[in-house]
Parts: C-alpha cells; structure tokens; sequence
C-alpha cells in the first residue's frame, strides 16, 4: 500500500476504475448490481467532496486573512 501512494496516477486511476465498474452495474440489472453501482459512483462522488466538507468545519483555523501579518508585526 505504501508503493501505491507514492505513484502519481495509481490513486485517481483506482478511482477512475471504481467510477467505470460503476457505471458497468448500474446498467447491468437491479439486486446486488444496483448495490456495486451505488458504491462504485458513491465512493468517488464522496472523494470529491471530501475537501469541501472539511472546508466548513476549519473556519476557526488560526491563519485567517490577515492573521498571518498581525502575527510577524509582534
């Protein structure tokens, strides 16, 4: 696993391969198949929001605009 973070494409290509086997099941049939697509289009639907998320929960963060110039003035 460790290998795997360290390559530049092999993160967005697990991804990009999740996204396509979703895809492949939602039109293959319902049952189990519409529970692989909800995962395989889930998943990296999440990802992708993930930054976003986490964006509304640092507004306390220490470095606000501004904050960094008070800090070198003292």
């Amino acid at each position: 696993m460790k290998r795997l973070r360290h390559s530049t494409f092999a993160l967005p290509a697990l991804v990009g391969l999740g996204s396509a086997i979703g895809l492949f099941c939602a039109l293959l049939g319902d049952g189990v198949w519409d529970a692989v697509a909800w995962l395989g289009l889930g998943i990296p639907a999440l990802l992708g929001s993930w930054p976003l998320l986490r964006r509304g929960q640092n507004k306390g963060a220490p470095f606000k605009r501004g904050a960094l110039l008070r800090h070198r003035r003292q």
